[in-house]
């Protein structure tokens, strides 16, 4: 697919498992959207040198819009690729990065951050009901154990790494990780 299409309702063989559609399928849709500013997303720990492909998400908004979704180091805040997309309805997406991001040795056994933020600032994406919904606050392992996912809730005001944390609310965001050893 090329670098910014977007698939509504695709399954990604990679991630089995995925939380995305646990989310999705649990609550018989793609829950819903508030107003601001907000970078939201959920951060994960790579067990293993592994390349990302992009990130898929769920986006509930019902406008044409376009979403800009980004991998982020947590540590500095480091943006380590990022894409916008066109979104519409209510769907699971998928963001194809341009050149897919090899996790650096640097960043096995660090928290990095899938995100995305709604680019005229006005709305984000959100599942509410706290992080034990539908077991988003259990770790999460997928793609042959190469990742685990740490927090679902991370959030930031504007175009930025998410570095706050809510438990009051979580977002369906996560890597598409090429299932070809890294």
């Amino acid at each position: 697919m090329p670098a910014g299409d977007t698939v509504v309702g695709a399954v990604t063989e990679e991630l089995q498992h995925s939380w995305v559609d646990l989310l999705a399928d649990k609550h018989s849709s793609f829950g819903g959207t508030s107003v601001g500013s907000y970078t939201v997303g959920s951060s994960y720990v790579f067990t293993r040198r592994v390349t990302i492909t992009g990130i898929r998400f769920v986006w509930a908004g019902s406008a044409a819009t376009t979403a800009r979704a980004s991998l982020y180091r947590f540590t500095d805040g480091t943006k380590l690729a990022t894409v916008d997309v066109a979104v519409s309805t209510g769907g699971i997406y998928v963001a194809t990065f341009a050149a897919p991001h090899l996790i650096a040795a640097v960043d096995v056994a660090q928290h990095l951050t899938c995100a995305i933020w709604e680019t005229s600032g006005s709305i984000y994406s959100l599942y509410t009901g706290g992080v034990g919904e539908a077991g988003v606050s259990a770790p999460f392992s997928v793609a042959r154990s190469a990742l685990i996912k740490e927090n679902p809730g991370r959030y930031a005001s504007g175009d930025v790494s998410p570095g706050s944390f809510t438990a009051a609310e979580f977002y369906a965001v996560e890597p598409v990780i090429d299932p070809t050893p890294a």
